[in-house]
């Protein structure tokens, strides 16, 4: 049977699994790792997505992360685009570097929160590529350097995480530096790879096959969490499906968007509907059409408006590489 359409709504929180096509390698050296991970945290503030845990592994990598205004989709779109063209710039290949879907769970935050974050933070060392779980310290692709205060990220909230785990954040880093010690010697990957519903009643009944995935039984493999919790984010998905989209909503969040765009890249409202074409107005204007055609939903006509342009421009700027 065909794979279930992607659970997405803004302020859901996802594990994001991102795997090389045919499991091969995604990042050959610290320079692709560094590439990755900045545009990992630019497009998180642009986008106002929340990254709450990272781990970049040779042929795949982890995020925690809580989907902004647009969704998770065009957060991720914008991620993997972006890197898989410079990956094959850099590296003279050709063709696909990912697997064509990636991998998401919406998950129940009070329930799997900390769990989360420590399975992340362990790729690493349960995939032996630290001599002991001290090193983790010294291992600069997850987030867990952060989390001891070694390195910081303005698009990172330290505090929010250390919450879970204690009251306080001294208490909290303590804290969860004890559960990362207990959860070293755990393997949670098939308790947290979802079935919402279902492992919690242990009647999971999941059949994988050649791109398809099946679940029986009260629950759903794209979430991880809780009865009730998969009653819910359900719910709140059906009926976003069943209204269409409302023209004036649509119409006040593309223009927090032009707004938020134009703010991160220091152009004023007027300079992009001017028809200037210093820069980097006409990449701010091909951003904010996939934006707001792609991502909002808004007609070319009303985009082109917005945006100062004709409606065969944003046609143009669609087509563009």
């Amino acid at each position: 049977m065909p794979r279930k359409p992607r659970l997405d709504k803004p302020g859901f929180l996802h594990h994001v699994m991102v795997r090389g096509i045919e499991k091969g390698l995604i990042m050959l050296d610290d320079i692709d790792r560094k590439d990755l991970l900045t545009r990992i945290g630019q497009i998180a503030e642009q986008t106002g997505t929340w990254i709450y845990a990272y781990a970049l592994m040779p042929n795949h990598f982890h995020l925690l992360v809580r989907s902004g205004e647009l969704g998770l989709s065009d957060y991720m779109r914008r991620l993997l685009t972006g890197y898989a063209v410079y990956f094959n710039r850099r590296h003279e290949r050709v063709g696909h570097l990912f697997q064509n879907r990636y991998h998401s769970l919406v998950c129940q935050e009070d329930d799997y929160f900390t769990q989360l974050i420590a399975y992340i933070h362990l790729n690493p060392y349960k995939a032996n590529m630290l001599n002991s779980l001290t090193s983790l310290k010294e291992y600069p692709w997850t987030s867990h350097p952060f989390l001891l205060g070694c390195i910081e990220h303005s698009w990172m909230d330290r505090d929010y995480v250390l919450q879970f785990f204690g009251q306080d954040s001294e208490e909290g880093l303590q804290n969860y530096l004890e559960f990362l010690i207990h959860e070293a010697g755990i393997d949670r990957s098939e308790e947290l790879r979802g079935g919402g519903g279902l492992r919690s009643n242990g009647c999971c009944d999941t059949i994988h096959g050649s791109g398809t995935e099946e679940v029986m039984g009260n629950g759903d493999i794209r979430i991880l969490g809780k009865g009730e919790f998969v009653e819910k984010i359900l719910t709140q998905c059906n009926d976003t499906a069943k209204n269409d989209p409302d023209p004036e909503d649509q119409l006040k969040r593309a223009v927090l968007e032009i707004e938020r765009v134009c703010a991160v890249h220091k152009c004023s409202i007027e300079q992009l509907r001017s028809g200037a074409r210093t820069k980097p107005l006409p990449l701010v204007r091909k951003h904010l059409a996939e934006i707001l055609t792609g991502g909002i939903g808004l007609k070319l006509s009303h985009t082109a408006k917005l945006l100062g342009v004709t409606p065969q421009g944003i046609v143009n700027m669609l087509r563009r590489k």
